[in-house]
């Protein structure tokens, strides 16, 4: 049982599994204008880096790793403001998806993750596997967090939509068109002039 009434929010999560293209459309939506939350476990796993560690060293402690990148995630969400559309790269209810990963518990993280309500969910298909000095995953562990993933948020009660594998273009349109499905947002004339521009 819930014990708090949880945010309802205007925010629409873009998640997916390691190397799945979501960064490169959020940094796409926010060319464009609109706002966009950045990916907090990405930014702990470099700030681990610059202190003189690794993407490996980073991820040897997973319990403190998946701590701190719940911690920060919590405290940018809060920041948020509940009634503006924001485009959040990863939610905190992929934290249960990545803490099933990796076996680690987390006291009431279900909990955690119902704290605000998200307006819309998409789920970005995998990619061919790219590594980098931060993004080390294997293809096996790319799929099956992909997995993870929308069994995390369906259990939630959000009703996913998978983005498939396309051109940031068209990847970028589908969102925009389905990001609220009674066209509150396609009413304003920014959305107008994007898709006329853009994305048709």
């Amino acid at each position: 049982m819930i014990d708090f009434i949880p945010v309802k929010t205007e925010w629409v999560v873009l998640t997916g599994p390691p190397s799945s293209g979501k960064t490169t459309v959020l940094e796409e939506l926010k060319r464009l204008g609109y706002l966009t939350s950045p990916d907090v476990s990405r930014e702990v796993i470099k700030n681990h880096i610059t202190k003189g560690g690794d993407a490996v060293s980073a991820r040897k402690d997973q319990f403190k790793l998946q701590v701190e990148i719940l911690d920060k995630m919590l405290k940018v969400e809060s920041s948020l403001d509940a009634g503006q559309r924001v485009f959040l790269d990863y939610a905190i209810p992929d934290n249960i998806a990545y803490c099933e990963m990796e076996d680690v518990v987390i006291p009431d993280l279900e909990k955690s993750s119902k704290k605000f309500e998200y307006r819309k969910v998409f789920l970005f298909e995998p990619l061919p596997m790219v590594v980098d000095d931060v993004r080390i995953e294997s293809e096996s562990y790319q799929h099956e967090i992909f997995k993870k993933i929308l069994r995390s948020y369906k259990k939630l009660g959000y009703k996913v939509r998978i983005i498939k594998i396309d051109s940031v273009k068209n990847r970028i349109k589908k969102i925009i068109l389905h990001a609220d499905s009674e066209g509150k947002w396609l009413e304003k004339a920014k959305d107008k002039q994007d898709i006329k521009n853009g994305f048709t």
